[in-house]
């Protein structure tokens, strides 16, 4: 579905003739698409200030500025074995 939207997002891009409904809906949902978080973002900046990597050339990239995406998935994952774990000590127990 992401994949889909994605898509999408980038066909507007085109000279096309699109409902304005439409399109302020792909304008919100623009940041999930791009899998950008913003508290991510704001980590990510204050992790190159302290280490004293911050990019200020505009064609630099840096490697910890790419992996924003992947921190959103690991922060994910995190907080899903939390959740089994907890559910799983619920279980155990209520169970008679």
């Amino acid at each position: 579905m992401m994949n889909t939207l994605q898509l999408i997002t980038y066909s507007l891009k085109f000279s096309l003739i699109v409902p304005d409904n439409v399109y302020t809906f792909f304008e919100v949902i623009n940041e999930f698409l791009s899998m950008r978080a913003q508290f991510i973002q704001k980590w990510m900046d204050w992790v190159m200030d302290q280490i004293g990597m911050s990019s200020s050339g505009e064609g630099e990239t840096n490697v910890l500025k790419n992996m924003e995406t992947l921190l959103i998935a690991l922060v994910g994952i995190v907080m899903l074995i939390l959740l089994a774990l907890l559910l799983k000590i619920f279980i155990n127990k209520f169970e008679v």
